[in-house]
Parts: C-alpha cells; structure tokens; sequence
C-alpha cells in the first residue's frame, strides 16, 4: 500500500464533500439543533419556576388550639410534596374571619381554601376543608395528615397522657438500609431518566453517522464506476489504495462535520447549572448529574467507538458498492449492513434500562452491536475497565479482518467492471491473483 496515493485519495474524498453546499449547510444545521438539544435541561429548569402556584389557606380555628402554628411543620414544599402534579406551595394564614365569611373568600377567589377548626360533642377536634372544587387535591391530602397528627396529641393531652413519654415508648426502631451492590453498579429501578435521554442522544447519532457516511461510501464508489473515472484512477492506484483513501477521506468528512456538533453540544451540555444560574432558573432544578464529567466522557468513548465503528462497517460499504455498477443496485447491495446495524441499534434501546444485564452485556462486546450497545451503557452505568478493554479490542481485531476482506472484494469488484460478480469469482484463486 502507498501511504502517498492513499493520502491523495483521501484529500480528494475530503475536499470533495466540504465544497458541498449541502454539506456545509447540514453542518451549520446540526450544531444549532445540537445546541438547542443541549440546553433543555436548562429550559426546564427556567419554565419549572413558573410552574410553582401558591395555595392560600385561611385556617379558621374556633378552639383557641393554635391549629396554624400546629400545622406548619406538616406542610412541605410543593416540588416535594411526593404528589403526581407536585403539589402547591401552601401558605397557612390564621385569620379571625367566622367559618362564613371564609367560605365567601373562597367562593369570590381571593383564597385557596379554608379549613375550619371546631369542636365535635365528644370534645375531639374537627376539621372542615372549603376548596371551590370540593375535590381532595394535594392541599387537602397534606392538610388531612397535619390534622391527623393534630388530633392525636390533642386526645393525649386530655387524656392526661403525658406526651414525651408516649412519644420516647412509641418511638421507631433502628432500621438501616445497608446495600451490596458494588460501586458504580446500576440496577434496572436505579436508571437515571436523565442518563437514559443522553444514551439516546448518542444511540441515535452513532447510528445515523455510520449509516450515512457509509453510505457516501458504497455511493462514492458506483457514482465512479458509472461515470468510468474508476478506470482513470485504477491506472494510478491500486485498489486496496483506492479503498483506504476512500475510507480514511470520507470518516474525515465525517469527523470535519462532527467536530463542531459534538463540541457545542458538549460545552453548551456541562455549562448547565452556570448557564441556569445566569438566566435566573433553579439550579437545583436540574437533574443530579456531573455534566461536566457525562460530556467528557460521552464524548470521549463516542469518539473512540466512532472511529472503530465507521471504519468497520466502511470498509464493508466500499466492498459491496463495488459489486454494482448502478445506483439503483446501492440499497440492495448494502441492505446487509444495514440490517446488521439496526440489529445494534434497536438492541442499545431494548438494554438501556437494563444496562449490566446478560444480554447488554454480550451485545457491548460483539463487534458489530458494539458501536451502539456500549456507548448508550457508557453513558447510563460506566461498565468495568476490562470489558471497555475487550470491547475495544474485539472491535479493533473485527476491523482489521473486515479491512483485509473488504480489500479482496474491493479488488474484485473494480476489476469485474459491468459484470456481476459470481461468489466463484468473488473467491476463485485466479481472478484474485490478477487484481493484486
């Protein structure tokens, strides 16, 4: 192989594709959508402040039993508050209106709700809650357990029951929660939404960039075997030159689009909480993750898989282009790879909640799911130091031998031209001895 003729083919491919229109505006596209993926957390966090209302309740207490004070310290933050809609941010107000005069504020709007504290017969507390749905929402499920809690001390103090010692008998046991699992390790319930979004993100992209420059490949080389610049070219090179440049210009292609996009999307992704802060937003609103760290990471092994990944299926894209002669026969030709790839690409999605299971596990190190599977679990659980190694070697091992066979087909192919190459020919020692 000449390392010169292969750099030549390779300025051509990459020169090529950047003075492409097209190119240059998906480019520009992509970083702007990349950007604005990137800043989602942040917009939520923005509009989540808005999402906060305020419930004022008038607390009517006909006891003199300090019911507002008692209840402050069971009502809790409406982010918090452990309902599906979050809850409102309650605010008790002690107010010496009667139980009708509050019941009007409610019903003219300039309360949330009203709760009415009275004694029953039986000297027990009562507790009337006036809301102008009548429905039992968060406000009133939280005002229901202070009441509760109310109620019982209130029993104990005209029973004569001392409270302290009732509380040190009835106090909770130690029960520690003690875990086993190693450090790191992630189970299916334990899955972060926020991780399993980014797994996505790079699942998708991965996939859609081997498929598409791979596809430039298997293009490239019909688009010169139709227009007879193969012929031209193969007097110049050998064919095995012709298939590394090809290869080597069009993933530089690749990368010159990438770069940009996975660099705004990472500097935008782990400039969150300042980005937040800056804008006014709730920091504590974004997920609990080191964004920084995630970004360097994802895009560090996205990279790495990237690279070994495209080159694989590459090289299988440039043999099978070189069996046809149309462009019509491309899909056809590179329906295999194709298939293979949405093979690993389903399988990332079907794991990721799942992440150390068996089957995640296996598919991450098999060559051809690799790419997709151990990026997506890269991102949500970081697997051991020893299966990244062996994952990356077997990939690196599969692309050297799918380099070798590409070269083989590749030369067959170029030389058969118009024909369609039989697998007798494909293999026979003759032909093959002739397009070295």
């Amino acid at each position: 192989m000449d390392l010169n003729r292969v750099r030549l083919v390779a300025k051509r491919e990459w020169l090529t594709r950047l003075r492409q229109r097209s190119f240059q505006i998906t480019t520009v596209v992509q970083v702007l959508f990349v950007a604005i993926g990137a800043s989602v957390p942040t917009a939520i966090a923005l509009f989540s402040d808005d999402d906060v209302a305020m419930a004022d309740v008038l607390i009517v207490d006909g006891t003199g039993a300090d019911i507002a004070e008692r209840l402050a310290p069971y009502i809790v933050p409406g982010e918090t508050a452990g309902f599906a809609n979050g809850g409102d941010t309650i605010e008790l107000i002690a107010t010496e209106l009667t139980a009708d005069e509050a019941r009007t504020q409610v019903d003219e709007g300039d309360a949330a709700a009203a709760l009415i504290v009275s004694r029953a017969d039986d000297e027990d507390l009562a507790f009337t809650y006036v809301s102008d749905s009548g429905d039992s929402d968060s406000t009133a499920q939280q005002l229901y357990a202070g009441a509760a809690g109310i109620s019982f001390e209130d029993r104990l103090e005209r029973g004569g029951i001392d409270q302290a010692e009732f509380e040190a008998a009835s106090a909770a046991p130690v029960f520690t929660i003690e875990g086993r699992q190693a450090a790191g390790e992630v189970n299916g319930t334990d899955v972060s939404g926020a991780r399993v979004g980014i797994a996505y993100f790079f699942t998708i992209l991965m996939f859609m960039t081997i498929m598409l420059y791979g596809a430039w490949v298997a293009t490239g080389v019909v688009e010169e075997k139709a227009s007879r610049i193969m012929e031209i070219m193969i007097n110049a090179a050998t064919p095995r030159d012709l298939l590394a440049g090809k290869v080597l210009g069009i993933g530089l292609a690749g990368l010159t689009q990438l770069a940009p996009m996975l660099l705004t999307g990472g500097v935008v992704f782990a400039l969150q909480k300042p980005i937040a802060e800056a804008l006014g937003a709730d920091s504590s609103a974004l997920p609990n993750i080191d964004f920084g760290s995630l970004s360097v990471q994802g895009i560090g092994w996205f990279m790495v898989y990237f690279l070994l990944g495209f080159t694989l299926y590459a090289a299988m894209y440039a043999a099978l282009g070189s069996l046809v002669s149309r462009q019509e026969e491309v899909n056809q030709a590179v329906s295999p790879m194709i298939t293979v790839m949405f093979v690993g690409y389903f399988a990332a999605f079907f794991t990721m909640w799942t992440p150390d299971s068996l089957l995640a596990r296996v598919l991450s190190i098999f060559p051809l799911t690799a790419p997709f599977v151990m990026i997506s679990r890269v991102v949500i659980s970081p697997p051991p130091a020893w299966e990244m190694a062996l994952s990356v070697g077997l990939l690196a091992a599969a692309l050297v031998v799918a380099i070798l066979f590409a070269a083989r087909v590749y030369r067959i192919g170029v030389l058969l031209y118009g024909q369609k190459p039989s697998w007798r020919a494909l293999f026979g020692k003759t032909l093959e001895q002739t397009a070295r």
